[in-house]
């Protein structure tokens, strides 16, 4: 039996979703459901739309926009600049670890392949906040493997 692969067009458009947390505690449930502000009122525009409204429950905003472009969020009297990427390093690697760790919260700095100071305390902070052996980065500079499979289910691929 054969099996024929489609081809991707140049003319797709990938859009990516995305939802943004605004919490007065970075990570999952610090200050559990009070560490969430909601309804605060944000405008976004991408491209040409423009939309406005206010923070969900959860203190989140969802936008989705093709990836590549960039969009402005206004909120709390600051502008926001978001790139939608059209994928993420793999999260094996120390540039994925942080990019992610970064997209939580935990301000792991540059994204770059440097295991430092500041990735590491970020990323003992990601593994103490979820239940995982405390360690950071091993000597060799890779992300362990518990703390690779959390990541990819919290962040994504």
């Amino acid at each position: 039996m054969a099996v024929s692969l489609a081809r991707q067009s140049p003319n797709t458009v990938v859009m990516r979703r995305i939802k943004i947390y605004f919490r007065q505690y970075p990570g999952p449930n610090r200050g559990g459901a009070t560490g969430a502000i909601p309804n605060a009122p944000y405008s976004l525009t991408a491209g040409t739309t423009s939309v406005s409204g206010t923070t969900n429950s959860e203190g989140a905003v969802e936008v989705v926009f093709p990836a590549g472009e960039t969009a402005r969020l206004e909120i709390f009297g600051t502008v926001y600049e978001l790139t939608a990427h059209g994928s993420l390093e793999a999260q094996t690697t120390v540039p994925g670890a942080k990019r992610r760790l970064n997209m939580l919260g935990y301000r792991a700095g540059p994204v770059n392949a440097t295991v430092d100071q500041r990735g590491d305390y970020a990323l003992l902070d990601y593994q103490a906040d979820h239940g995982l052996g405390v360690r950071g980065f091993d000597n060799a500079g890779a992300v362990p493997t518990d703390t690779q499979n959390s990541l990819r289910t919290v962040a994504g691929e």
